[in-house]
């Protein structure tokens, strides 16, 4: 869901193979490598504000979302 307590599923009909969420500022703070098309993430211990989710499919293709997270 977006706006975010701080735990959503990336759920995504391909397999994914790499996820990145990055800060506005483009920072790196999360990277979750998978072999799965659905994962949970979780953000609880990050400050609330805007981060953008980088899907890395294993078809190659990179899907990216926005994601507001409140606390």
């Amino acid at each position: 869901p977006n706006p975010s307590t701080g735990i959503f599923n990336v759920v995504n009909d391909k397999e994914v193979v790499l996820i990145e969420v990055l800060n506005t500022q483009g920072q790196l703070v999360r990277s979750i490598k998978t072999n799965q098309n659905n994962v949970q993430v979780d953000l609880n211990q990050e400050a609330a504000g805007m981060y953008y989710i980088k899907v890395y499919q294993a078809n190659q293709d990179i899907k990216t979302t926005k994601i507001n997270l409140i606390k």
